[in-house]
């Protein structure tokens, strides 16, 4: 197994690389920087920052044409409010992420291909076409919304973050750097911490329950997870290590928790060699 899990991320270290499709919007790149029409799928909240605002667009049509990728869209006016899961037709400059200027220090093109965008486009206008139902993405608006009214913009902000993850809530450039010097970046990364608090609350409260029915309220429990986090490494890690050592306990046999490890590790390379360059 340990070999088996050596090869997988042998091959995602060296072959596991994302790159961009034969119809990915970074191959209408040009210079000087030309302008492009595009429609899509917002796939997180606008993101706001004190030079202007961001999000990430799915790209299915460029102008006429049919079109699949991602890119970052890059707007100076925030006042309009552009929500996940929203369809809109932008258009603007489409240009390349800068890069960083070391390995070890990367820049905006470098953490726009670890979430498959190769393009960023200064957005001079932007039109909504739909607004279609999103039940995840208001249930995760609505607790951090709760969290915030409870206990104030940043401290409620930080709740969330502890809660549904940094990934998932915008804070403070301060706070995040102030968890960042002191090391406990950890912590607001969604991850085994947050779902074994969750998983352990709901199997005490059904510890009485037959396995029939504990089992598919641990499950619903685990996708819930998922569905508020978001689909990350440090996410589905605990979600598999939680459901394989799961089954083993509530199948009478005991679990070891390296063979767990390296069996959730196979899993999520084979799923998306990627993820071996994710630390």
């Amino acid at each position: 197994a340990l070999c088996l899990m050596a090869l997988l991320l042998l091959r995602g270290v060296l072959w596991g690389a994302p790159t961009p499709g034969p119809s990915d919007p970074s191959r209408l790149i040009q210079t000087p920087a030309a302008k492009v029409a595009l429609n899509g799928r917002l796939l997180s909240d606008v993101r706001r920052f004190p030079s202007g605002c961001s999000v990430l667009l799915e790209v299915d049509r460029v102008g006429a044409g049919w079109a699949k990728g991602r890119t970052e869209l890059q707007l100076s006016d925030c006042s309009a409010p552009l929500l996940q899961g929203w369809r809109v037709q932008v258009t603007g400059l489409l240009r390349s992420p800068m890069r960083g200027p070391h390995p070890l220090l990367p820049g905006s093109a470098e953490r726009l291909a670890r979430q498959g965008s190769w393009s960023q486009l200064r957005v001079e206008s932007i039109e909504v076409l739909q607004r279609p139902w999103t039940p995840l993405a208001d249930l995760r608006r609505r607790v951090a919304q709760r969290l915030q009214q409870a206990a104030g913009p940043r401290r409620g902000s930080l709740l969330a973050a502890l809660v549904l993850g940094s990934a998932q809530v915008q804070l403070p450039e301060d706070l995040r750097q102030a968890f960042r010097v002191a090391g406990l970046s950890h912590a607001l990364a969604a991850s085994g911490f947050h779902l074994s608090v969750l998983l352990g609350s709901v199997l005490t409260l059904a510890r009485r329950w037959p396995p029939f029915l504990r089992l598919p309220l641990a499950g619903t429990a685990l996708l819930l997870f998922v569905g508020l986090a978001g689909v990350q490494p440090s996410v589905m890690r605990a979600v598999l290590m939680a459901a394989i050592a799961l089954l083993i306990r509530e199948s009478g046999q005991h679990s070891r928790p390296v063979g767990v490890l390296v069996l959730t590790l196979s899993v999520m390379l084979l799923l998306c060699p990627a993820w071996a360059r994710s630390i």
